[in-house]
């Protein structure tokens, strides 16, 4: 009998085989993690849209208890609100973690902010928080066009369109770019009737010189809309 002369091939991969692989897996990464990333960022906008939410709700329940009235405790901004805000809806939200936009920067964008422009009032924040409270829910007549008259707390009438009006907006994002983290053109919004979304800033009344970010500065205040039709 003859020995057959061919070895047979031993399992496993060749260097060229391992190369293909890892190819394709570089290319398969390439072309996924993005998408992953995409998909993520739309969880923690909807997670924040739903804090947003969650924070109208309390404001709602708040007014219905202080007689048809936004939340103010007497003292002006930045304090009224950075801070007192929260003190007054605190008995409205139990957990404060939903203060925090996971889209935000560590540390949240009310310490940034306070490290850059408040450091004293930095002492006295209650929690981070990645929203804010608009100016014009405690300042009377506040608009582009007039100075604010004393701070108080104003009144739910005064709003004629809360649909289309916003008084809590989410500033998440790293330091020096604020409001970004979501979308680069868009804010995310709590209107006066306790709905959230996020608006590109194409549908945002533009108050000159300060831009759609800024809607403290807002036309025809409270009254006004800071939502087009």
């Amino acid at each position: 009998m003859f020995r057959s002369c061919v070895r047979r091939r031993s399992a496993g991969f060749t260097l060229i085989e391992l190369l293909v692989v890892i190819a394709i897996i570089a290319i398969l990464a390439a072309i996924l993690f993005p998408v992953f990333a995409q998909a993520r960022e739309k969880a923690r906008t909807a997670t924040c849209i739903s804090n947003l939410r969650q924070i109208g709700l309390a404001n709602l329940m708040y007014v219905q208890d202080y007689d048809e009235h936004f939340p103010f405790a007497g003292r002006e901004w930045p304090a009224a609100g950075f801070v007192d805000v929260w003190n007054g809806l605190g008995p409205y939200i139990k957990n404060t973690q939903m203060f925090i936009c996971r889209s935000d920067a560590v540390p949240a964008w009310n310490i940034r902010w306070c490290n850059v422009n408040n450091k004293p009032l930095l002492k006295t924040l209650l929690f981070p928080s990645s929203y804010y409270y608009y100016y014009y829910a405690f300042y009377h007549n506040f608009d582009s066009k007039q100075a604010p008259g004393p701070p108080i707390s104003m009144p739910t009438a005064a709003v004629q369109y809360p649909a289309q009006k916003a008084i809590f907006v989410c500033f998440s994002g790293t330091p020096g770019q604020d409001a970004v983290a979501h979308n680069p053109n868009a804010l995310a919004l709590c209107l006066v009737d306790g709905h959230s979304k996020l608006v590109p800033y194409a549908q945002i009344n533009v108050t000159k010189p300060y831009g759609p970010y800024n809607l403290d500065w807002t036309i025809g205040g409270l009254a006004g809309k800071d939502i087009k039709d």
